[in-house]
């Protein structure tokens, strides 16, 4: 990685493990839930995949960054509402909540990878602008107009209850990324 992108030796050795570990997860997590969705695996394995990465994270903000509390917040409340909602879940909610999670995962390492390019400093750089406009390009239209569209059209009200603040979440965190430019 660091011969592909030179700003990314700057970084220390504690910083460089934590972004390659969190990129490669968002894009591991993203990929699980995907290709499970494509093969007709669309029931509980999906929503566990889902809590499995953000308990993965959350001990990693731990380990990485305990002071960075709205992250680790963020993943905490997803991880609840979504293994809570597991539990509560039919397999035809579950199915339905695991399509709403693939919505939200998808986006999640392009989100990665802009906010380390603009954690390393690189927020002015060509790269930065290009790769930060396709995300919030893609971030809006994916968690902020598709997923609300499945909650209100495919989704029963319980599961739809528990999707509910994670797009309450992606309005917030859309928001932030707004102000990285």
């Amino acid at each position: 990685f660091d011969q592909t992108a030179p700003f990314f030796q700057a970084f220390s050795s504690k910083l460089k493990g934590e972004w390659i570990c969190r990129i490669n997860a968002t894009v591991v997590d993203a990929l699980l839930v995907g290709f499970g969705l494509l093969e007709g695996h669309t029931s509980h394995w999906g929503l566990a995949t889902v809590v499995g990465y953000f308990l993965f994270d959350v001990i990693h903000m731990l380990l990485y960054d305990p002071t960075y509390l709205t992250g680790l917040s963020h993943h905490v409340i997803s991880m609840t509402l979504v293994g809570l909602g597991k539990l509560a879940m039919t397999d035809e909610q579950a199915a339905s909540a695991t399509t709403a999670a693939a919505i939200l995962m998808s986006t999640s390492p392009l989100l990665n990878f802009t906010w380390l390019l603009h954690k390393s400093g690189n927020s002015t750089h060509p790269l930065f602008k290009y790769i930060a406009a396709l995300m919030a390009i893609s971030y809006g239209v994916i968690r902020l107009g598709l997923l609300p569209w499945f909650m209100a059209t495919k989704m029963d009200r319980v599961t739809a209850a528990v999707f509910l603040p994670l797009l309450g979440l992606s309005i917030y965190w859309f928001y932030q990324i707004a102000q990285m430019g």
